[in-house]
């Protein structure tokens, strides 16, 4: 596992709300997979059709990926492309904007290195965690939790993440 140094750590205790945001589907699978595992979770996609059968099953709905950061402890992203993240980010209703301190963003994205290490500075300047977590796997993997995960970030507060990244993943590298 590669590590970043921070001093931001997510408390263990905190963690049971779980945002979603990117409802493709892979991060529906995710999303599905996190609620199994009896976490509160929050979703939010731009098509917003996308949450229908994740709020049938117990999640709630936000309308911007502020929203899902306010209530949320930890949010995991499932999008398509660099611009899609940066955007989700850090754009005026982005995750940054209603991220409190010692909150984590796990991003589930397969994105370049340079804008990994550029979302890790904007959260470690707003306080936050951002942990680099591109799965490798199809669909129907994600479906039966079968992922496998590569974890670049805080050894802390990736233990801390463990069981968010175990309900989704059979493997953490």
């Amino acid at each position: 596992m590669t590590t970043t140094s921070t001093s931001t750590t997510i408390p263990t205790e905190s963690a049971q709300n779980i945002g979603i945001i990117g409802l493709g589907r892979m991060g529906t699978a995710i999303a599905k997979n996190i609620l199994k595992s009896g976490f509160k979770v929050v979703v939010y996609n731009r098509s917003e059709e996308k949450t229908v059968p994740l709020t049938e099953l117990g999640a709630t709905k936000a309308r911007t990926p502020k929203e899902v950061a306010l209530k949320s402890d930890i949010v995991v992203s499932s999008l398509r492309d660099n611009d899609a993240v940066l955007d989700v980010v850090s754009g005026e209703d982005g995750i940054l904007s209603g991220f409190q301190p010692k909150k984590a963003h796990i991003g589930t994205s397969t994105i370049s290195p340079s804008l990994s290490t550029k979302l890790a500075g904007m959260h470690e300047k707003n306080g936050s965690l951002y942990l680099a977590a591109p799965v490798l796997g199809n669909p129907a993997a994600a479906k039966e939790a079968k992922l496998t995960t590569f974890v670049a970030g805080d050894v802390a507060s990736v233990k801390r993440c463990e069981r968010v990244f175990k309900s989704y993943s059979q493997l953490l590298i």
